[in-house]
């Protein structure tokens, strides 16, 4: 959930829209339910618990039309914590900074492994935060396996 960055800003902006904030932390997630109860954020789930756990979940699995990340991790360790969650047809949004086209790069193996493609890339500038900045679309064009996400913590040990 990044502390709720970008998604309770989406969800104060697009009060519309269902949300769910998925972060391990106990801290993070007991602010996240503040904000959510003070700001009356309807149709807004906290799940707490390691994003390899819940795309495991048959009721969290391939269910998600959107899911956006922030500053988690490298690009081919983020697909394979959140295309899990989409279902075929969704988009991932993953923020990154100067490295972003190369990890994209180094992320092709996990992406095409993992049932996603890039669908784009958008340099954007940030109000005072000097360096680029990329808005990375990737699309998920299959089903994942189901042997992927992996046990929690192999993402980020042994990234595919």
């Amino acid at each position: 959930s990044g502390a709720g960055f970008p998604g309770l800003v989406l969800k104060i902006y697009r009060p519309d829209i269902r949300l769910a904030l998925l972060d391990s932390s106990r801290k993070r997630g007991s602010f996240l339910e503040h904000l959510i109860n003070r700001f009356g954020l309807n149709s807004t789930e906290l799940l707490r618990g390691r994003a390899e756990t819940y795309g495991q979940d048959a009721r969290y699995r391939e269910s998600y039309q959107v899911a956006v990340s922030r500053a988690v991790a490298s690009l081919k360790v983020l697909v394979e914590y959140c295309l899990p969650l989409l279902r075929v047809g969704g988009l991932l949004i993953c923020q990154k900074g100067p490295k972003g086209e190369a990890e994209i790069r180094d992320a092709r193996k996990a992406m095409s492994l993992l049932g996603g493609e890039v669908s784009g890339v958008r340099e954007i500038n940030l109000p005072g935060v000097k360096g680029k900045r990329l808005l990375i679309s990737i699309i998920k064009s299959q089903p994942t396996p189901g042997n992927y996400p992996r046990r929690p913590g192999m993402p980020g040990k042994r990234p595919l």
